[in-house]
C-alpha cells in the first residue's frame, strides 16, 4: 500500500492513502519471456451509464497516526535489504510504502520512502517492448491466415494447432463489440488485468482457482509452444521454419503491444485519475480491425453529491467514411457526447444522426447532455510518457 504525506507535525503524521495502490508488486515473476504488468486489480471500468454499476472500489482517505503508531524506515546502504530504522521524519509530499508489522506493543504501521526500483523496471521494459510491437489489428489477420493456410496439413503440432484455435476463437467478431454485456466481457477478457488477476491475491481460499484464461494467458502460451516447435525444427532448412518464425514474431509483437498498454494503464500515485489504454482487435467478416479505447475516472469529486466522473474515448477506421473518433463522458448522471472526423461529409452524416442517438439513450433511461460532431482530431488523453533520458543512451 502506498500513501502521500500530507503533513509531518509533531507527534503526529497525516497520510492520503493512494486509490489505485497494489499490494502486490506491479511487475510479478513473469512465467514467459515478456515482463508482465499490470494495471491494480482494484479497477474494473463499468461500461453503463451507471458509474456506480461496477464493484465499490477503494478511494483516496486521510489517516492520521501518532508518533507511537508508525515506524519510519529506509533500506540499508550496500547489499543487504534488511532495513534499518532512522531518526528523520517523512517529509510532506513524499511518496510512502506502508506495512503493518506486529511489535511487542501491539501492531504497528512500518513506513518506508518508496524507491526507484519500479521505475527502472518500466523503463527497462518500455526499451525492449517498444521496437517489437505489433498492431492488433496486423496480429490477427496474420493469426486468420495462420490457422486457415500455413497450419492446415502442415507438419506442426497438434497442441499448437489447438493453441492458435483457441487463440482464433478469442478475438470477438464486430456484432460482439455492439451489444454492453459482450463488450465489457471483451474488456475483461483483453488481457489487460490478467497479471492483477493472478497476482493480485484476489482468489481467496485454501485452494483458490485460477482466473479464467483471457487473450494475454492464451497469447503468452502461444508464444511459449512455438518456441518449443521451432526448437524441435532446427534440423529443417530456413525456408521450411520461415512461417513458424514470422508467426512467432508476431505473436511476440502482439504481446508486446498488450504489455505497453499495460504499461501505460499502470495507476500513477499522485494522480486522481486513472486511466486505461487498450485495442481490441475484432473481425468485420473476414477483414481484421481494432476498436482503440481510452476508458479514465476521475477521483476529483470523492463524495456522494459529486460522483467519480467516467470518460471513454474510442477511435474507429470504418470502411469508405474514414477514421472516427467519440468521447463520451458521465457526470452528475448526465452523458455527453462528442464526435470528430476529418472528413467533411462524415461530420454531416454523423450530425444528422445525433437526434437519433439522443432518442436511443433516452430509451435505455439515460440522460444525454450535449451532443456535437466536429471537423478535426480530438486532443487525445497521451499515456505518462518517462523521461527520453531513461529511453536513449547518449553513450556512443
Amino acid at each position: 500500500m502506498t500513501a502521500v504525506v500530507v503533513k509531518a507535525d509533531a507527534g503526529r503524521l497525516t497520510l492520503q492513502l493512494l486509490p489505485a495502490a497494489n499490494p502486490a508488486s506491479p511487475i510479478p515473476p513473469s512465467p514467459t519471456p515478456t515482463p508482465l504488468l499490470s494495471p491494480s486489480p482494484s479497477f474494473s471500468p463499468p461500461l453503463s451509464g451507471n458509474p456506480t454499476a461496477s464493484p465499490p472500489n477503494p478511494r483516496a482517505d486521510l489517516i492520521t497516526l501518532t508518533d507511537k503508531q508508525w515506524t519510519w524506515s529506509q533500506p540499508a546502504s550496500g547489499t543487504g535489504n534488511a532495513p534499518t530504522s532512522v531518526s528523520a521524519r517523512p517529509a510532506p509530499g513524499q511518496t510512502v510504502t506502508l506495512h503493518i508489522v506486529k511489535t511487542a506493543d501491539g501492531p504497528m504501521v512500518a513506513l518506508s520512502p518508496r524507491g526507484a526500483d519500479t521505475e527502472a523496471l518500466v523503463a527497462a521494459a518500455y526499451k525492449q517492448l517498444l521496437p517489437m510491437q505489433t498492431p492488433p489489428a496486423q496480429f490477427a489477420s496474420h493469426l486468420a491466415r495462420v490457422v486457415t493456410a500455413d497450419f492446415a496439413g502442415a507438419n506442426v503440432g497438434e497442441t499448437l494447432k489447438r493453441a492458435a484455435l483457441n487463440l482464433l476463437a478469442a478475438i470477438p467478431p464486430r456484432a460482439a463489440l455492439l451489444e454492453p454485456a459482450p463488450l465489457r466481457q471483451a474488456i475483461r477478457g483483453s488481457g489487460l488485468f490478467m497479471d492483477s488477476d493472478w497476482f493480485g491475491g484476489s482468489q481467496p481460499g485454501p485452494d483458490p482457482s485460477p482466473p479464467p484464461e483471457d487473450f494475454k494467458l492464451k497469447l503468452s502460451k502461444f508464444v511459449a509452444l512455438l518456441q518449443r516447435e521451432l526448437a524441435e525444427q532446427t534440423a529443417l532448412p530456413a525456408a521450411e521454419r520461415e512461417p513458424l518464425s514470422e508467426t512467432l514474431q508476431k505473436a511476440q509483437g502482439g504481446l508486446a503491444k498488450l504489455t505497453l498498454d499495460q504499461l501505460n494503464s499502470l495507476p500513477r500515485d499522485d494522480a486522481t485519475k486513472q486511466v486505461w489504454f487498450l485495442e481490441l482487435p475484432f473481425f468485420n467478416a473476414d477483414q481484421a480491425d481494432s476498436l482503440r479505447l481510452c476508458i479514465e475516472r476521475d477521483q476529483t469529486g470523492g463524495s456522494e453529491e459529486h460522483k467519480d466522473a467516467w470518460t471513454v474515448s474510442i477511435s474507429l477506421s470504418p470502411p469508405l467514411i474514414g477514421t472516427i473518433h467519440c468521447k463520451i463522458s458521465c457526470y452528475d448522471g448526465s452523458v455527453n457526447t462528442r464526435f470528430w472526423s476529418e472528413s467533411p461529409r462524415t461530420v454531416e452524416l454523423i450530425d444528422s444522426r445525433l437526434p437519433e442517438l439522443r432518442q436511443q439513450f433516452e430509451q435505455k433511461g439515460l440522460t444525454p447532455g450535449f451532443m456535437d460532431a466536429q471537423q478535426g482530431r480530438p486532443a487525445q488523453p497521451q499515456p505518462p510518457a518517462l523521461p527520453p533520458q531513461t529511453l536513449l543512451s547518449e553513450k556512443v
